[in-house]
């Protein structure tokens, strides 16, 4: 291979001999050929998918004995992308480490936190849950405490679903359950757990039942997380019929649980929504990790649903920031109809305004200057129209206009 050739090319420099015709050499350094490798590698004419592989196959080999010096090299290159890839970059420099991490998980663990990496730290320990989460999920989860907080929440993702069985998934979940610090926590990060997870396939009715009567405690917030799991495929329908059952008093909590367990694909993912409206639970919506990326996970596709559900939402300044998430994405793909849209609606219409601006920062990003300047002309509410302004003027600036 193309990495081979460097690892030769820096054994004969180094020995000046052939490496087939020497003999072991006790004062050969392995990690001086390896970074030797990696200099000759990097003054060659090559194209993006030859330079990944090459210095994907050089990193493995050299994490093998110099861990500190590998992970050093690959944060220092610029790395390129392969033709067609629109994802995480992180994701090749990750991989050329997985092999050692997996081989020797705590040794390889232990040397990322003593090494002197800078803010590459956070990469190596987030390509180390990366690669361990998969391959041992019981040890990931036993690391857990150990890991940066945002760590935490990628390693049960990755470790729970796969678990052997359903035996071994229970006692992960209890040991995630017990392991927690607070309430608060043990309840994050369960939810993070079935989520990742099939539904259940239990009733939810039984598991309703289940949390109603059981104390504050693992098994009851178990029961009441599993529950809201059961509703991620239930039609619209059957969520309210189920919503019914659930006591007046216990709505509040209910209803983050299960938007927790539903996107945007779920039937009665906007059911689940007006549920958190009606308790007036504001400040979980607006920091809701499954909103957070409701934009990202609906694409093109059934946004003008959301949109026109985001008429629903009531007139208060805390909509507005769950109105623009429903209905941006509408506004960003289809702009043209989405003025129409707009336009429809009686003038001063706080929804109307809002959309104005969402459609000033979509226009103004396309580059559609006549269209932004007539979105921010019908907003109404003086504030608004100043943001509305602002972002186009910073839209000009970026542009060099």
């Amino acid at each position: 291979t193309r990495a081979s050739k460097f690892e030769v090319a820096a054994s004969k420099e180094m020995s000046g001999q052939d490496p087939e015709k020497r003999s072991a050499d006790p004062k050969l350094s392995a990690r001086e050929e390896y970074r030797r490798a990696w200099e000759l590698l990097s003054r060659e004419r090559m194209t993006a998918d030859e330079r990944m592989s090459s210095q994907q196959q050089i990193l493995k080999g050299w994490a093998e004995v110099d861990l500190e010096g590998a992970v050093k090299a690959a944060l220092a290159e610029s790395w390129q992308p392969p033709p067609g890839w629109n994802g995480d970059m992180d994701y090749w420099r990750e991989r050329a480490f997985w092999p050692v991490f997996r081989k020797q998980p705590l040794e390889s663990w232990q040397a990322i936190e003593k090494a002197d990496l800078g803010v590459g730290k956070y990469l190596m320990e987030k390509a180390w849950v990366g690669g361990v989460a998969c391959d041992d999920p019981k040890l990931a989860i036993s690391m857990l405490e150990e890991l940066p907080d945002t760590l935490k929440t990628t390693a049960i993702s990755l470790a729970v679903p796969r678990t052997a069985n359903e035996q071994e998934r229970l006692e992960m979940l209890q040991k995630i359950a017990a392991g927690s610090p607070d309430e608060t926590t043990m309840l994050s990060r369960l939810q993070t757990a079935y989520a990742a997870l099939p539904p259940q396939s239990a009733g939810s009715g039984e598991l309703r039942g289940k949390w109603e009567s059981l104390p504050e405690g693992p098994e009851r917030t178990m029961a009441l997380v599993a529950w809201g799991s059961t509703l991620r495929e239930t039609s619209a329908e059957a969520f309210g019929r189920e919503w019914a059952e659930v006591p007046e008093g216990q709505r509040k909590e209910a209803a983050r649980v299960a938007l927790s367990q539903l996107n945007a694909s779920s039937p009665a993912f906007t059911q689940a929504i007006d549920q958190v409206v009606a308790a007036g639970d504001w400040d979980y919506l607006n920091h809701s990790p499954v909103l957070s990326f409701w934009p990202m996970s609906t694409g093109a596709a059934g946004t003008k649903k959301f949109a026109d559900w985001a008429l629903t939402l009531p007139a208060q300044p805390e909509a507005a920031e769950l109105f623009r998430r429903a209905a941006g994405n509408f506004i960003f793909h289809d702009r043209q109809e989405s003025e129409g849209w707009l336009a429809a609606m009686p003038a001063g219409d706080w929804h109307r305004d809002q959309g104005y601006v969402e459609l000033t920062e979509s226009a103004a990003w396309f580059g559609e200057r006549e269209l932004a300047q007539r979105a921010i002309a019908a907003v109404t509410d003086p504030a608004l129209r100043a943001e509305a302004q602002a972002e186009y003027d910073r839209a000009l600036r970026r542009d060099g206009k």
